[in-house]
């Protein structure tokens, strides 16, 4: 299972909270690779474990930044 995350709803988290001037920054704090934002970014899915440690990360609930969920195998 995937989801695809709203990265509005990310960025405005970001800056509500004055967090991670650079997403290189939220992601060391997720322990993801950079490139996990960067799909999101694309507006591609991201696998529900990547997508936890992301809102986990900016103190959020997963359903907070979530817009879909993606069959298996989607991207």
């Amino acid at each position: 299972m995937r989801l695809r995350l709203d990265k509005q709803r990310i960025e405005e988290f970001r800056t509500l909270e004055g967090l991670y001037k650079h997403e290189h920054e939220l992601a060391a704090r997720a322990g993801v690779h950079p490139n996990q934002l960067t799909r999101i970014g694309a507006d591609k899915a991201v696998g529900v474990r990547t997508a936890k440690r992301i809102a986990t990360a900016m103190g959020v609930e997963v359903r907070e930044i979530t817009t879909e969920l993606v069959e298996a195998g989607a991207a």
